[in-house]
């Protein structure tokens, strides 16, 4: 990797110019010169020791965003919108606490520790890690760590941002129901039931909890992550259940907005054949046609609350609420029937 000292040589200036130029210090500088240095720079692929400068100056002052998933890629995570409306809050927030951001996908724990040690991180938020994950990451970080929708096993006093999920979908189920619906199904990702813990877990419990008060039995469906899995299981589910069940909750609006596409390339209509609702209010539900009905939690909020809450431990502030809710927002679209 070239150094200040390489490029200097290269372009025949000192090494404090090259430096002024690197940092936008170029008031003394001509145009010229600047010029050449930009154009050396390029040449010889210089790229600006950011880790080394902040380490050595006591404290990397930077924060890592980390999102625990081992199939992003495959499985299109990145097309959420909440993902990116959060990642971009969070970094607002950050930077206006005089932070750094660090955004990395880890597949597991252990890329996790090492992307933390390597960076000297002074402080993590952390999504999509499971509740069964929580105690290794808590021993394996010395550092002060906020969870993002953590549901804790063992009541582990930790960090935490989220919303009220059981709430949130024990009302969106009475909702339905209010509408006459009565066979309704609940429809996250997974593999197997065993893969419902924390949030998705939350959220079936709601719809059951609503249900038991009408003496109605929910239909709990597992679909796959990969998209092109998840529309054959749609197409599938529609034709087997057509005259059966009247109403899809799904567990994100991400589900809900794919679902809805792919009945309506098979000539099912939403919501004259399936009402459905989603969960997050992200602007997919808002630009659908028809508008989801969804819940609509306030990603903003959340980056800031969470990222406030980081700072006050990293600054060893005292914390009286360690287990935030922010508040979740019904958001009634198009896209539910009303059944007389």
């Amino acid at each position: 990797m070239p150094t200040i000292k390489d490029v200097a040589n290269y372009t025949g200036v000192s090494p404090t110019t090259v430096s002024n130029v690197i940092h936008g210090r170029t008031s003394k500088v001509s145009e010229e010169t600047k010029e050449k240095v930009e154009k050396a720079l390029k040449e010889l692929k210089y790229h600006s020791n950011m880790g080394g400068r902040l380490l050595a100056k006591n404290g990397s002052r930077i924060i890592g965003v980390i999102f625990q998933d081992d199939s992003a890629i495959s499985t299109h995570t990145y097309d959420n919108p909440y993902l990116g409306e959060f990642v971009q809050a969070a970094e607002t927030a950050i930077r206006e606490s005089g932070y750094f951001m660090m955004f990395q996908r880890v597949s597991s724990i252990d890329e996790g520790l090492k992307l933390v040690q390597m960076w000297d991180l002074e402080g993590v938020v952390l999504s999509g890690t499971s509740p069964k994950d929580l105690q290794e990451w808590t021993e394996s970080l010395n550092i002060p760590i906020v969870f993002l929708d953590m549901y804790p096993l063992h009541n582990e006093a930790i960090l935490n941002i989220g919303v009220d999920d059981l709430k949130a979908s024990y009302e969106m189920t009475h909702y339905l129901v209010d509408n006459g619906h009565t066979e309704i199904a609940f429809i996250a990702f997974g593999e197997s039931f065993d893969d419902w813990v924390g949030v998705d877990a939350r959220r079936a419990e709601g719809v059951k909890k609503a249900l038991d008060e009408h003496h109605l039995q929910p239909h709990y469906f597992i679909a796959p992550k990969n998209e092109e899995d998840f529309a054959v299981f749609i197409k599938d589910f529609a034709e087997n259940y057509i005259h059966q069940i009247t109403a899809l909750f799904f567990a994100s609006d991400l589900m809900a907005v794919r679902a809805q596409s792919v009945l309506y390339n098979h000539g099912w209509q939403v919501p004259e054949d399936f009402s459905i609702v989603g969960f997050d209010g992200t602007l997919l539900a808002k630009l659908a046609t028809p508008q989801i009905t969804t819940i609509y939690q306030n990603i903003l909020q959340k980056a800031e609350k969470g990222i406030e809450l980081l700072i006050a431990d990293i600054t060893g502030q005292t914390i009286r609420q360690r287990n935030i809710q922010i508040d979740s927002i019904f958001l009634e679209g198009q896209s539910v029937k009303k059944i007389k």
